[in-house]
């Protein structure tokens, strides 16, 4: 199985909500995204629950007549932290407020990583067992950390900057360990949308 891992887009930050819809920027990513996935043969959708993953799935959604799946252990650490903060934002202002994330990111965002971590790899496992032969799954930058650095045996949670509808692709053999195929693939991404 292949199981292609989709960074939503750009979320609104001035919605000033603690789950953010996207921005015109990041309605854009989803249709470009969508625009490059759609000539895959995929067979199922998943999306975390949260708005922006929700968003950035649905043009994809609409192209190929399925109908997403939401499965709430593919949020991000904000969902159960019930805190939203912008990784990009906080790099930009650098800072304490950057070295404090670096340090500890899950707890930054009121998450406790190991069961964060086992959320993750634990509904990853569930979905490698079902009998899908290419999935897509809306997500979002810890997640797909997790899972680069958990196949790829790294520490920490920061390895890795997958760009808003950026496409990270990883393979699932008959055993279910799974390899990388490939991380933030961003050609089908306008320049001025990183």
């Amino acid at each position: 199985m292949q199981l292609i891992l989709i960074r939503h887009g750009e979320p609104d930050l001035s919605a000033g909500s603690v789950d953010p819809p996207l921005s015109e920027r990041g309605i854009r990513q989803a249709g470009e995204t969508a625009a490059r996935l759609s000539h895959e043969a995929i067979d199922a959708l998943f999306t975390s629950p949260l708005l922006r993953a929700r968003q950035t799935l649905e043009p994809l959604a609409q192209k190929l007549g399925l109908t997403p799946e939401v499965v709430e252990g593919l949020a991000e650490i904000d969902y159960w932290g019930g805190r939203y903060l912008s990784v990009e934002e906080l790099r930009r202002a650098g800072g304490d407020a950057w070295e404090d994330f670096l340090r500890d990111p899950v707890g930054t965002l009121g998450g406790d990583e190991q069961a964060f971590l086992e959320t993750i790899s634990n509904t990853m496992s569930g979905l490698t067992k079902r009998d899908f032969k290419r999935v897509a799954i809306a997500t979002h930058g810890f997640p797909i950390n997790a899972m680069l650095s958990e196949i790829l045996t790294m520490q920490g949670l920061t390895n890795f900057t997958p760009h808003h509808g950026s496409v990270t692709r990883l393979h699932a053999g008959d055993s279910g360990q799974l390899r990388v195929l490939s991380i933030n693939e961003m050609t089908h991404i306008t320049r001025d949308a990183h």
